[in-house]
């Protein structure tokens, strides 16, 4: 290209310690190349813990879970910035909290293309009395992975989403 033949190329420490005062410049060549997968997978639970689980719910988590990529990627963004889930090795609650009432029926659209069973409940802050609507996941292999990104500012938005082409 034109600009290309005038161009000088520097290193960002010689720009960064004023070695190089010219016009400053990144060319944007790159070319992204992410993945497609149409599903995102959370493996299910270990046989340990399914043998001390009720004969009843050992063949629910004796698969692994399988969502679509879109409605995970939606999902995580909500939880990432709404939601937690229990903090013990047994858990299986998952919360999302949400106060703005158009939000709500988002976030209710949301969970139903994601495929699990979920339950809303309203409490009312005794503080300010603003209602919170808040739904409940119950499902052990999703909080068993929720539980790797932490709480409130420590969480992050994993790896294998952000290579997605969504």
């Amino acid at each position: 290209e034109k600009d290309e033949k005038y161009a000088k190329r520097v290193t960002a420490k010689e720009i960064f310690n004023g070695e190089y005062s010219g016009k400053k410049y990144i060319p944007k060549k790159g070319k992204w190349v992410g993945r497609n997968d149409e599903y995102f997978i959370i493996p299910n639970i270990s046989e340990e813990r399914i043998l001390k689980m009720k004969p009843v719910n050992r063949e629910k988590y004796d698969s692994d879970l399988k969502i679509p990529m879109k409605s995970f990627a939606k999902f995580m963004g909500v939880y990432l910035s709404e939601g937690a889930c229990d903090k013990n090795d047994d858990g299986t609650r998952v919360f999302i909290y949400q106060r703005k009432k158009d939000t709500v029926n988002e976030i209710a659209e949301m969970l139903d293309e994601f495929g699990l069973k979920y339950s809303t409940e309203t409490r009312i802050s005794t503080e300010d009395k603003k209602e919170t609507t808040v739904f409940l996941i119950c499902d052990m292999r999703l909080c068993s992975y929720l539980q790797q990104f932490g709480l409130c500012y420590d969480k992050y938005v994993p790896f294998e989403l952000k290579q997605q082409n969504i």
